[in-house]
């Protein structure tokens, strides 16, 4: 781990990777020994004092080298912001070098204000030696005034989700996490098929928080076993929390083999765990097009190779595809995209609710 004078004094960790971006924002409150500290504040959401923390930058650390701040959430990040840019630091330092002790009393009183209504950046220019400010936000705009000023100025930590990540960097991504995956059960006793963990991941999605989680769920599950014991498909079935779009893609499933009844049990405990109509909606016709694009390659004489690197597709995912469309025609799911466009069309109009809209597509 670097000392803490390695590192600048404006530092940014963001992405939407929660469980690499959470931990490199302990990894640095550790290394600077924030936790406990009489010098160390945080803040968290939208509603920050940015003239409150400017004060606590200004303010010598007590018995300690550094005070620290942290900010999470603040949305300073993204492209709306919390003002624009104002670019008029030179005017300042020409009128500071010239007014009455009275006019620079007046001219402080106005830059607090300009801080707290004006560009975030005048909140974290200068900032001294003794004050190390870190950011921990999950969303941000890399086009953002704020973000372009973090880079000049600062140090940046990104940690992309997978799924945001395209080509040979996503597919590096994925090979990394399934490494890491096998390096925890090896960690803790525990191993796992090749086949066994391309169904968790199924099921998890590559999020390395949601991962980690069924991870440490599977090990508890196994505990009484002994050392080495390799990790069952019926433990992964047994113990993990399905992901919403595993759940959409089993219900599809079910209906292109005739089995609405099964469908319909599926959409409803999606309905029981809150999940908004219209994200089922959405998440249906994502897989029905990927499921049409499939065909159609088929249909072409596409290899799977070809559609793999076409579709960005892992191989076990192109399998799952390819089994979940046999003896269903392009004609078919074109025609259920259509229904999903009019249904869509017919819930935005008003002249159906939401859930019942979905229920429908489901049931037709």
């Amino acid at each position: 781990m670097p000392e803490p004078s390695k590192h600048k004094n404006l530092i940014l960790i963001c992405g939407r990777e929660d469980l690499l971006r959470e931990n490199k924002r302990d990894e640095l409150l550790k290394l600077y020994k924030a936790y406990g500290s009489m010098n160390f504040n945080a803040f968290s959401g939208s509603s920050i004092d940015l003239l409150e923390i400017r004060r606590l930058i200004d303010t010598v650390p007590m018995f300690e080298d550094k005070r620290k701040i942290l900010i999470t959430d603040s949305g300073l990040f993204k492209r709306s912001g919390k003002a624009a840019a104002k670019n008029d630091d030179a005017a300042d330092e020409e009128e500071d070098a010239a007014i009455t002790e009275t006019a620079a009393a007046e001219a402080a009183d106005a830059w607090r204000g300009s801080i707290q209504e004006g560009d975030p950046r005048e909140t974290f220019s200068d900032i001294p030696d003794s004050t190390v400010v870190i950011f921990c936000e999950r969303s941000v705009d890399a086009s953002s005034p704020m973000y372009k000023f973090l880079q000049k100025q600062g140090e940046v930590f990104r940690f992309d989700s997978s799924g945001e990540k395209r080509g040979a960097d996503r597919k590096k991504n994925e090979s990394d996490i399934r490494r890491w995956a096998l390096e925890y059960l090896k960690r803790e006793k525990r191993d796992i098929g090749g086949i066994e963990l391309n169904r968790l991941l199924q099921i998890t999605g590559y999020d390395m928080m949601n991962l980690s989680t069924e991870l440490e769920k599977l090990v508890c599950y196994t505990m009484a076993k002994p050392a080495g014991y390799r990790i069952t498909s019926a433990d992964i079935d047994g113990i993990t929390s399905r992901t919403l779009s595993d759940r959409v893609f089993s219900m599809i499933d079910l209906k292109l083999k005739g089995r609405t009844a099964e469908a319909l049990k599926v959409l409803e405990e999606l309905f029981a765990v809150k999940t908004p109509p219209m994200k089922v909606l959405y998440l249906l016709v994502r897989q029905y097009e990927q499921a049409l694009c499939v065909r159609e390659c088929l249909s072409a004489g596409m290899s799977d190779a070809a559609v793999l690197s076409r579709m960005e597709l892992r191989d076990w995912q192109l399998k799952q595809i390819k089994e979940q469309i046999r003896g269903v025609g392009a004609d078919e799911l074109k025609a259920r995209l259509e229904n999903a466009a009019e249904t869509e069309y017919r819930v935005k109009r008003g002249d159906l609710p939401d859930r019942l809209a979905v229920e429908l597509m489901v049931i037709q």
